[in-house]
Parts: structure tokens; sequence; C-alpha cells
């Protein structure tokens, strides 16, 4: 499967996907679609650097993607978060 087309196929089953996540696995996505670094996610959600490592890399599985600019674009595309959205 192309990039593209996995992509394609990810924002339109956006719905069906955050119904895997955890509530704090999309509170963290947001934060990390806006741009935040995992200290500042940490620091937000009172957390450690360690749990946010797990949280992001618990979203890369669940949401089948590489790397975390493709959470972000992915968060974007779909309408998960909008431009000028704050946490």
């Amino acid at each position: 499967m192309r990039v593209g087309h996995r992509h394609t196929y990810l924002t339109d089953r956006l719905p069906l996907l955050l119904d895997r996540l955890s509530p704090r696995e999309t509170e963290v996505w947001r934060l990390v679609a806006t741009g935040a670094s995992n200290r500042e996610i940490a620091r937000e959600l009172y957390l450690t650097e360690g749990t946010v490592k797990t949280h992001v890399h618990a979203l890369l599985t669940k949401l089948d993607t590489p790397s975390r600019a493709v959470l972000v674009t992915l968060a974007y595309e779909s309408g998960f978060v909008s431009p000028g959205s704050s946490t």
C-alpha cells in the first residue's frame, strides 16, 4: 500500500481509530499536533517524559503511522485538530 493511500485510508476511518485510543492517548495526540515536545506534553499533563514516549509509541502503532510528523499531518488533514487551535 502506498503511503498516500494508507493516509487516505486512515483519514476516512478516523472515528473508528479514535475509538481505539485511550482518553490519555487522545490528549497526547492533540498536543503532539500542536508541536509540543515530549517535555512540554509531560509538563502539561503531569506525566513523566517516559510515559509520554510510551503514549506516542502507542499512537504510532495504533494509527499505523511511521513518524511523529505523520501523526501531525493526520491530525490536521482529518480534522482532529484545526489550524490555530490551542491545547
